[in-house]
């Protein structure tokens, strides 16, 4: 697809789905809900190969510029010769959103704790992302750096993943 083709699909659909963001925006802000999956790719490092994570993500929204968020992921790395590790985890985030009109981006920080078979972490998590709300549904996309060690194991990765979900 030629580049002239592609802005003008991405200037339709920024019109269509203007209206539907702006009114939104009309209403007075009562606080919000969420519930985001997120998916992504792990890149390789010196202790694995590569591998998946996906995060399931409940989070609220104090006012329009602060809230706080639960999340349950596991993280599947291999370590080559079809060996496999799961490493599942719970953490909590605080967010700082700054929307404009139906774009919002936000810094995001947090803790979690996870476990291996019987090897525990405490992994740390910093990100930065977009979300683009339309109306009840959420799309978006964040970079985020996990900080985490286990079992001598050193799974620090820059994850960038993608985001859909649902706010009520």
């Amino acid at each position: 697809m030629n580049t002239t083709r592609t802005l003008a699909l991405v200037a339709a659909a920024f019109f269509l789905l203007a209206p539907v963001a702006y009114a939104e925006q009309e209403k007075l802000f009562h606080p919000q809900f969420s519930s985001i999956m997120v998916g992504a790719n792990l890149p390789a490092n010196e202790d694995f190969e590569g591998g998946g994570e996906c995060i399931f993500v409940w989070g609220f929204m104090e006012n329009p510029h602060f809230g706080w968020q639960l999340e349950y992921g596991g993280v599947a790395v291999s370590e080559g010769d079809d060996n496999y590790r799961t490493f599942y985890d719970i953490a909590a985030s605080f967010k700082l959103a700054l929307p404009i009109a139906f774009i919002e981006p936000y810094l995001l920080g947090g803790a979690g704790v996870g476990c291996e078979g019987p090897h525990w972490g405490f992994p740390l998590h910093a990100a930065v992302g977009i979300d683009f709300n339309f109306g009840k549904v959420l799309v978006g996309a964040e970079a985020r750096q996990v900080w985490l060690e286990a079992d001598g194991r050193d799974y620090d990765a820059l994850l960038v993943m993608s985001k859909f979900g649902f706010r009520f």
